[in-house]
C-alpha cells in the first residue's frame, strides 16, 4: 500500500510511544482531514504532539487534507468530527483507513472503506523486518494508555507468530 488515511487514536498512540516512524516506513503517504488534525492537539505538551506538530509540519509524508461534511449527514450522528471525516476521506482517495475504535470501524465497513488497525501495523512492521517484537510493543502501547482487548491483543500475537 503507497497511502492511507489515518483517525487521531493510532496516530496519537504510535507518536506518544515513539513508533510513529514505522507509518513513514510502511507507506508513502499518511493523509489525515483536518478534523484529525484538531483531535491531535499538536499545540499541547502532551506526549507525542510535539512530535505529531513537527512532522506535520517538517516532513512530507504526513498530510492533512481538507474535507466537508454535508451537515446533513447521518455520520455526524454517530461519530466525532474526525472519525466522519476520515472514512470519507478514505472512501474519497479508495484508501484504507487505520482506524481503532469499534463502532467507527463497523461503520467504515458499512461505508465500504477498507480498515486495518494499530495492530495489523505492527504485524506489518515486523514481517518488514522494521519491529523485533510485537508482543513487547503491545505492552508498551497499554502502559502508554492504549488499551486493546485481551481476545484482540491474543489475535495480533498469535498473527504476528510469538
Amino acid at each position: 500500500m503507497d497511502i492511507i488515511v489515518s483517525d487521531a487514536g493510532p496516530l496519537i498512540a504510535l507518536a506518544k510511544t515513539g513508533l510513529i516512524h514505522l507509518l513513514k516506513k510502511l507507506f508513502k503517504t499518511v493523509y489525515i482531514p483536518e478534523a484529525v488534525l484538531n483531535e491531535l492537539n499538536i499545540f499541547d505538551n502532551k506526549p507525542g504532539a510535539k512530535k505529531l506538530k513537527k512532522i506535520i509540519e517538517n516532513e512530507e509524508w504526513l498530510k492533512v487534507e481538507k474535507m466537508s461534511i454535508p451537515y446533513h449527514s447521518s455520520l455526524l450522528l454517530l461519530l466525532d468530527a474526525g472519525e466522519a471525516e476520515a472514512i470519507l476521506l478514505a472512501k474519497k482517495l479508495n484508501a484504507v483507513l487505520l482506524i481503532d475504535e469499534k463502532r467507527g470501524r463497523k461503520i467504515a465497513v458499512k461505508y465500504k472503506v477498507k480498515i486495518i488497525g494499530t495492530g495489523r501495523i505492527l504485524i506489518a512492521a515486523k514481517e518488514k523486518g522494521y519491529l523485533d517484537n510485537v508482543t513487547q510493543t503491545l505492552h508498551i502501547l497499554n502502559n502508554a494508555g492504549y488499551r486493546f482487548s485481551k481476545d484482540l491483543i491474543n489475535k495480533i500475537i498469535r498473527l504476528a507468530k510469538e
